[in-house]
């Protein structure tokens, strides 16, 4: 019995310990970006911090990374109170109009509401192009789901693409201490969240040809559950 309790406790004190230990690392876990290098085309991807995101975007091809003159913006950033206000022009269209001459080639994909259909676009605009790299911009905890879905989402002709994630800055990021900034906390667990269900979607339903069928059957109910997983993680580290 004392043997039994012992081997108990040992194992419980494995997890525990193991569970720490991943809490500790996960921002490095998730942050895969690399400094900026020569591709065909950039990427600045709708949602999340827009504005961080567009102004790296401009940097990055002011700094002649950008081989084809081709800046790609996903999703529509701008509220309904900006429409309200008569402000219909996506708001990072009016920035890179500002900041860089009109011969630069930039496509507006207003439609796109998730990163796995940012994913998608931009990889079947990279194989219809014959173009075969592309950066995208966006925050640094964001950057492994985008790799993620790179990888599990195929189209044919992909295999010899090449897709670089260049991180935007992003409030008090910092990968080894990301827990001790409610807000990098916070965007850490989300992301954690999206990626289990990244690997569900795309890695289990799609190959069955179950998800469309998922989709439209439970995507409000999937989209909640994440929500509440991410607000159970954030309670559970307070």
């Amino acid at each position: 019995m004392l043997q039994k309790l012992l081997k108990l406790f040992l194992l419980i004190c494995f997890v525990v310990c193991s569970f720490y230990i991943l809490f500790l690392n996960l921002g490095k876990l998730l942050d895969v970006t690399s400094k900026p290098h020569q591709a065909d085309i950039v990427v600045c991807l709708g949602g999340g911090d827009y504005k961080s995101r567009i102004v790296k975007t401009v940097e990055v091809y002011k700094q002649g990374f950008i081989t084809k003159n081709t800046i790609i913006l996903t999703g529509y950033v701008n509220s309904s109170r900006d429409i309200k206000q008569g402000k219909v022009v996506d708001k990072r269209m009016t920035y890179l109009q500002k900041h860089l001459d009109t011969s630069v080639n930039v496509i507006l994909n207003k439609q796109l509401k998730s990163t796995a259909e940012e994913v998608m676009f931009v990889k079947n605009y990279l194989i219809e192009h014959h173009l075969k790299s592309a950066l995208f911009i966006t925050e640094p905890p964001h950057s492994r789901r985008i790799l993620l879905l790179n990888s599990l989402i195929s189209i044919k002709g992909d295999d010899k693409l090449a897709i670089s994630i260049v991180a935007s800055k992003y409030k008090n990021w910092n990968p080894t201490e990301y827990y001790k900034d409610k807000y990098t906390k916070n965007y850490v667990f989300s992301e954690v969240v999206k990626i289990i269900y990244a690997l569900f979607a795309y890695g289990f339903l799609d190959k069955l040809g179950l998800l469309e069928w998922f989709i439209k059957h439970f995507d409000k109910e999937a989209h909640q559950a994440k929500i509440d997983l991410t607000k159970a993680m954030n309670f559970i580290s307070s």
